[in-house]
């Protein structure tokens, strides 16, 4: 179909008295029957010359007995360039694009385009639209699903009151802000309002507290959300709860929670991190339950933005009475969607209207609904509607819940129950005749913790005291139930106006004795004394006593005389408190001991050190190390106790005391100490030496080792020996080297006592083996003496016959002479001898004393299994 031009066409205007009352009887401003038989014509004639578009929205979704006024500003959402708008309806309508110019003036049919591209863009019908008779709006080439059509106020004629003029269409409320929208479908069955208006904002009527209803002419309400015939293309549902914080009421005195009726000031403050709107509500009744609506609790409502929100102190209830005096709890509410639904002069909405959430898949959550009916002149009760149910003025506490999506409405009863909220009997009786009737609920709502209000008269005084509960609250911290808050005696009022003291100190108030010792509290104060306490030194006399009694003492000092005794026991044992020689328990010398006590001891009472040796009487008998206070060197060490303590060492041991030698063993104490011997045994090692002369006298000596050498002897032997205690190889009896020979063998035979085979011939110097060096043995009977058939342990050849004695084969014995008996048999022959014929016989003798010589050996060894 090809694009029409805007024509200019007559306009049959709707009377402007559209909105205006019924009169009993009378159809509300209908249009002369000839403009609307005029209207049908036209329609009727651009249907035929014109093919129809598919069908948009309008009629078909409110029903054809809606028709719409002209009144009715309608907008298209364009999102795309290539999409087109079409009107279907009787008459033509002017066209505005988003930046408000005119497009102008469209037939039906015609195919408009959106010549600013996307947008939203607004149509007027100049004829408001037969009753019966299609209309709608279409958008061709659409690019999206969804609702397109709105208004943010739709003006509809149903043609009667009846049942007959009803419609059981819905309306979708795009909540929120185009960037961060939800959706909210207000669901209508049997809404009656002949000639009505539908509209909603998100905060009510105006003129009134928020969420009434209210008649018409007493208060304004305007329109605010767009009310879509579907779900809306461009919705984003993306709107979230708000949260609020730190909620609190700060009243005019700071941050004091006392509200003060009558003056007012003071507010509720709170932070939310979104914009929406705000419900503070506070249980005035005490009976534990917020109540929305109704007078029983305090509900303030408004909007909030991100941020700290102040709401000031309103004084009243739901129904404007003042709040009474009382302590309250409170919370605040933050509301993110939040909808009212206005119906304006609408006679009948039975069985009622219900409310649900939208979400993007299509699902509905249902949404409790809430009004306040109360200002109507018939809204005092309940109301009959068409089924004989009654309609209340208030819902339920928390609001009426619609149920379930797919359930059928129910008008709701307060005895009955139900899930609509409705009202009339399809008359033009009933409170929607002549009423703005609100219809409340929100999309998401976060509550703060709870919080309290203290709410007083200015003048209010519960107490009697003289001081006013706000400023005991508030100023002072006073208890404003309490005359006395701190029970010093004097009334807070007294104290604060009169007195200057400190209404929360029991101590200071005037002519009042707080701790009942015989002394006013401002007398306390003079002299110095607890007023809290009765007995300021603890001695046993109240502060009254000591001060006005006779004989008097001081309050501060327990033992007034010093005398030993305190001032209560002296009073109570007859004595004189300012009198030291009447004490039992003195102490004339300051010791620290009374006197009958040192006499028991025996020590002097007049002397603080008896046995003068640098500790009192007192030290030595009560702090440890405990001493004998009659002996001046208690452990017998050489040094008096005092000094020893401040030595370092202990009275009661007498091994540490300095510059004294315990054990008589020529190393003092200290020295001792230092050397790591025993102060208490001369001898600490048990060696034979004394401490002192192992360390100073040579030859020295460990004194904590009994052998220092490891020779075998101890070192007091070996002084005694005459041989070197540092030296282990001049140890007497014993054989450093293992080879047979004694220590002192083997030094008077010249040999090395630290080498078992001194001659290196590998036989070893005494009779004895020693494993891997050498084999037994020159002085075979380890006697220090070379004895026929032994060999020199010194001389490797003892015989000089050219052979080694043992078996080792060292190069000094090579080139001797040999002999044919050696030290075996003393003849010698010359070298030319050995190549003699007879030289055989030779070697077989001393062969055969070789051998002699060996069993010898070991006869020996087996006759010497004790050789040291």
């Amino acid at each position: 179909m090809a694009e029409e031009r805007p024509t200019a066409a007559p306009v049959a205007r709707r009377s402007p008295r559209f909105l205006r009352h019924a009169t009993s009887g009378c159809r509300k401003g209908a249009p002369p029957r000839h403009v609307a038989a005029a209207a049908f014509a036209a329609t009727a004639a651009a249907a035929l010359a014109v093919p129809s578009p598919a069908l948009g929205e309008g009629s078909a979704q409110l029903g054809p007995r809606q028709a719409l006024a002209s009144e009715t500003v309608l907008a298209v959402d364009i999102l795309d360039t290539a999409e087109r708008i079409v009107w279907v309806g009787s008459g033509n309508v002017r066209v505005s694009a988003p930046s408000g110019a005119q497009l102008g003036t469209f037939a039906p049919n015609a195919r408009i385009a959106p010549n600013e591209g996307p947008g939203r863009y607004t149509l007027r019908a100049e004829l408001s639209q037969p009753i019966g008779a299609r209309w709608d709006v279409a958008v061709e080439g659409a690019v999206a699903a969804g609702g397109r059509l709105s208004s943010t106020s739709w003006a509809l004629d149903g043609g009667s009151f009846d049942q007959s003029g009803a419609t059981s269409a819905s309306f979708f409320a795009l909540v929120g802000d185009e960037t961060s929208s939800g959706v909210v479908e207000l669901r209508f069955a049997g809404l009656a309002g002949f000639e009505y208006a539908v509209f909603a904002n998100e905060t009510g009527i105006e003129g009134g507290p928020s969420g009434t209803s209210a008649p018409l002419g007493a208060a304004v309400a305007l329109p605010q959300y767009r009310l879509y015939l579907a779900p809306p293309a461009i919705a984003t549902y993306s709107i979230a709860p708000a949260n609020v914080a730190d909620a609190r009421f700060s009243g005019p005195a700071g941050d004091c929670n006392v509200v003060t009726l009558g003056v007012g000031g003071g507010a509720f403050r709170f932070d939310s991190d979104a914009t929406g709107t705000y419900e503070v509500v506070c249980d005035l009744d005490s009976d534990g339950e917020l109540e929305r609506v109704g007078d029983a609790d305090l509900v303030l409502r408004g909007r909030m933005g991100v941020g700290a929100n102040a709401v000031a102190w309103a004084g009243t209830s739901g129904d404007g009475t003042r709040v009474p005096a009382g302590d309250y709890h409170c919370r605040v509410f933050g509301r993110t969607g939040e909808l009212h639904w206005i119906a304006d002069d609408v006679e009948t909405c039975y069985p009622g209207v219900r409310m649900f959430a939208v979400d993007g898949d299509g699902a509905r959550v249902p949404l409790p609904l809430f009004w306040d009916d109360r200002p109507l002149a018939s809204g005092t009760s309940a109301d009959p509607m068409a089924g004989g149910r009654q309609s209340p003025p208030l819902p339920p506490p928390t609001g009426l819940s619609p149920g379930a999506s797919d359930g059928i409405a129910v008008a709701y009863d307060a005895t009955l129950g139900g899930n609509a909220r409705g009202w009339g009997n399809f008359s033009t009786q009933g409170k929607g005749n002549n009423g703005l009737l609100d219809t409340f609920t929100w999309r998401f709502s976060a509550e703060s913790d709870e919080f309290d209000i203290v709410a007083r008269g200015a003048a209010d005084d519960s107490d009697d005291d003289g001081t006013t509960d706000v400023l005991e609250l508030c100023v002072y911290g006073t208890d404003p139930e309490l005359a006395d808050s701190d029970g010093g005696g004097r009334s807070d009022g007294n104290e604060i106006e009169n007195d200057g003291t400190d209404p929360l100190d029991p101590t200071d108030d005037i002519g009042f004795d707080f701790d009942g010792d015989g002394l006013t509290n401002d007398r306390e104060f003079v002299l110095g004394t607890d007023p809290n306490d009765p007995d300021t030194d603890d001695d046993g006399r109240t502060d009254g006593d000591e001060i006005d009694g006779r004989p008097s003492s001081d309050p501060f000092n327990p033992d007034t005389d010093g005398g030993g005794q305190r001032d209560g026991d002296e009073i109570r044992d007859g004595h004189d408190p300012n009198d030291p020689s009447d004490d039992p328990n003195a102490d004339f010398d300051g010791d620290g001991v009374d006197n009958d006590r040192e006499r028991a001891v025996g020590t002097d009472p007049n002397d603080p050190d008896t046995d003068d040796d640098g500790r009192t009487d007192g030290e030595e008998l009560d702090v440890a190390p405990r001493t004998d206070p009659l002996r001046a060197d208690t452990d017998g060490g050489g040094r008096l106790d005092g000094q020893e303590l401040l030595d370092g060492t202990s009275p009661t041991d007498p091994t540490d005391d300095i510059g004294f030698d315990y054990d008589s063993d020529g190393l003092a104490n200290e020295r001792e100490a230092a050397a790591d011997t025993d102060p208490a045994d001369p001898d600490t090692d048990d060696d034979g030496r004394l401490d002192g002369d192992e360390l100073f006298v040579p030859p020295t000596s460990d004194p904590r080792v009994a052998d220092t050498d490891g020779g075998g002897r101890s070192d007091g032997g070996e002084i005694e020996d005459g041989t070197d205690p540092r030296v282990p190889t001049d140890d007497v009896g014993f054989d450093y080297d293992a080879d047979g020979l004694r220590n002192e063998h083997e030094r008077a035979l010249g040999a090395n006592p630290a080498n078992p085979d001194t001659d290196g011939d590998g036989l070893c110097d005494g009779w004895r083996e020693v494993d891997g060096v050498c084999v037994a043995g020159e002085d075979l009977d380890g006697d220090g003496v070379i004895e026929r058939g032994e060999t020199d342990p010194l001389d490797p050849d003892t015989d000089d016959d050219g052979r080694c004695d043992g078996p080792a084969d060292l190069p000094e014995c090579a080139g001797r002479v040999e002999v044919t008996g050696g030290a075996l048999w003393g003849c010698a022959v010359s070298a030319t001898d050995r190549e003699a014929p007879g030289s055989a016989w030779t070697m077989m003798f001393a062969a055969v004393a070789i051998a002699t010589a060996r069993r010898r050996e070991r006869s020996q060894d087996r006759r010497r299994p004790d050789e040291a």
